[in-house]
């Protein structure tokens, strides 16, 4: 009986657990948006697999917002790897709160 008990709060705990984000590497960039919002898309030339279920509308979008510190500097990154060639790494967040739950956010970006 334990084990079945053991068993079900194991079920009930992976239930609640947050969406798992997304990450690819060495990706070229295919363009940059920004809306007059300040929220921008980085587009990626191939589409991530394994992005949440928010995210997977825009398979090659990563989103980031350029009202916050952190969205300025992928800005600035980001632009200077499209203008330089460079590839990216990206890692998401595993949410989509910054275009409403269609392109999932950047947490991490790394220009190779």
């Amino acid at each position: 009986m334990k084990n079945i008990a053991m068993l079900a709060a194991v079920a009930m705990l992976g239930f609640s657990l947050p969406s798992r984000a997304a990450s690819t590497t060495g990706q070229t960039i295919s363009h940059i948006r920004i809306d007059s919002s300040g929220k921008g898309i980085i587009f990626l030339t191939l589409a991530v697999s394994g992005k949440p279920a928010c995210g997977a509308i825009l398979g090659s979008g990563w989103a980031f917002d350029t009202n916050t510190a952190g969205g300025r500097a992928i800005l600035s990154s980001i632009t200077s790897a499209k203008l330089a060639g460079r590839t990216v790494d990206i890692v998401g967040t595993g949410a989509c709160g910054i275009y409403g739950g269609n392109v999932e956010d950047v947490q991490e970006l790394v220009v190779r």
